[in-house]
């Protein structure tokens, strides 16, 4: 009976756990942030620990503003 608890403890966090997109270049997540959007949390990259990794929720609008970011390049403005 007890695991039966655990089992739907599990399935309800799940269920409220938001969506993220993780990026892996700062300069991107910075213009994200000037953009309005909230990093949710940030850690070490794994595969550089040197470099960090930020996530932020992952939204049609907020595809829509990365895959805009992305295209104009780093040192185009706003």
């Amino acid at each position: 009976m007890e695991e039966k608890s655990f089992v739907n403890f599990s399935m309800k966090r799940q269920e409220n756990e938001k969506e993220m997109e993780c990026i892996y270049t700062r300069w991107i997540a910075l213009k994200l942030v000037k953009k309005g959007y909230k990093i949710i949390k940030w850690g070490i990259n794994e595969y550089h620990p040197q470099f960090e990794t930020y996530y932020f929720e992952k939204t049609p609008a907020f595809l829509e503003d990365f895959r805009r970011i992305v295209k104009q390049g780093r040192f185009k403005e706003d």
